[in-house]
């Protein structure tokens, strides 16, 4: 059997497009596909968040852009908090909430990067992580967020600088949580820090 003049010319075609296809999907994983493949390898066990208060360096620094990853600075006062977190962790939130650490929207950072859902009890599928202030994270005087905003933190303890970009929806006497999911996917919160 042979195939029609038009089908012979289009079939070598196709079969270079497949095989073009096929190799570059083995090439090396984006990074958010890599931070992803990381998350999963983490031990399956809760975070914990023993210490959240604001820093001295608050609004007298500038550290981070307003998206996610940019950590460098933009021309803007930040804000900088202080944290201790027993880890594994995958994802770290900031949000306004209250006394009991119910977040209530507002205020919201986030390590979670693009199309990332935040937990349910922070808004599950309609709070996004391109939708959040990023929050750059800062260990041993470095920067350990990944190119896309996202930080994993490995178990054991961990003393971290917060740096978030100041978007005017602060303001004083509100309530501020820190939030970390941990390796098992479980929320945990930090106390309530009164700004």
């Amino acid at each position: 059997m042979t195939l029609p003049a038009r089908l012979s010319r289009t079939f070598p075609l196709a079969t270079l497009v497949v095989v073009a296809l096929a190799g570059l999907a083995a090439c090396e994983a984006p990074p958010a596909q890599t931070q992803n493949a990381a998350a999963l390898a983490l031990p399956k066990a809760p975070a914990r968040i023993d210490t959240f208060a604001l820093s001295a360096e608050s609004l007298h620094i500038d550290k981070v852009g307003m998206r996610g990853g940019a950590v460098r600075p933009d021309g803007s006062l930040d804000f900088a908090f202080t944290m201790r977190i027993n880890g594994p962790a995958r994802v770290l939130y900031l949000s306004t909430a209250n006394e009991k650490c119910e977040a209530q929207g507002g205020f919201r950072a986030t390590t979670a990067s693009g199309d990332e859902p935040a937990p349910a009890e922070l808004g599950g599928a309609l709070e996004l992580g391109r939708m959040s202030a990023g929050i750059a994270v800062e260990e041993g005087g470095k920067f350990v967020n990944a190119e896309n905003g996202a930080v994993l933190l490995a178990p054991g303890p961990h003393d971290l600088k917060l740096y978030v970009s100041n978007l005017g929806t602060l303001r004083a006497g509100l309530i501020l949580c820190a939030y970390a999911v941990g390796g098992d996917g479980v929320l945990a919160h930090g106390p309530p820090l009164t700004y």
